[in-house]
């Protein structure tokens, strides 16, 4: 109780940028901090953070290269301990980002983005995860004009209906 967490984008010193996560007490103490950068020293961007009922950490975003960039999703324990890490790139898409992420009361893990292929435009991308890490389906959303889809936000209820806003061209 109390404590604060943050998550956030980091330069590296080679100039790509990298997740960082930061955990103080509620007296403002840093209790741990945590870097991702991806495979193979990638670029990531961190983008939101989420906690489960036992206190585990979920951070996501997007990590990657100038070739491909896939929606990232970490699992840190309460103590800062990376469990997990589990990237998804939608089939043929180069393009795929996490901006927002849900934790249900099993620990199931909502992550929703955005995907890009064969058009220029972004499409919602929404992903389910077990609390392991293992992904259960992977959901896209095109608009109705075929153009620019953005999400901005993701909610579940009581049922474990799964609710993504953003906008789109109508």
């Amino acid at each position: 109780p109390g404590n604060v967490y943050v998550t956030g984008t980091s330069e590296r010193m080679d100039g790509d940028e990298e997740f960082a996560t930061v955990k103080y007490n509620s007296g403002g103490v840093q209790q741990w901090a945590a870097r991702y950068s991806g495979p193979g020293n990638s670029s990531g961007r961190a983008a939101a953070l989420a906690l489960d009922n036992s206190g585990n950490v979920l951070v996501s975003g997007s990590t990657g290269n100038s070739e491909q960039f896939y929606a990232t999703l970490i699992k840190y324990s309460s103590t800062g301990i990376q469990q997990w890490v589990a990237r998804y790139s939608w089939p043929g898409n180069a393009a795929n980002w996490a901006s927002a992420l849900a934790v249900d009361s099993s620990g199931n893990v909502y992550v929703s983005g955005g995907t890009v292929g064969g058009s220029a435009y972004a499409d919602y991308l929404t992903l389910k995860y077990r609390p392991d890490g293992t992904n259960l389906w992977a959901a896209r959303y095109n608009g109705p004009r075929d153009e620019e889809d953005q999400v901005s936000g993701i909610a579940l209820d009581a049922s474990g209906n799964v609710y993504v806003t953003g906008t789109s061209f109508l």
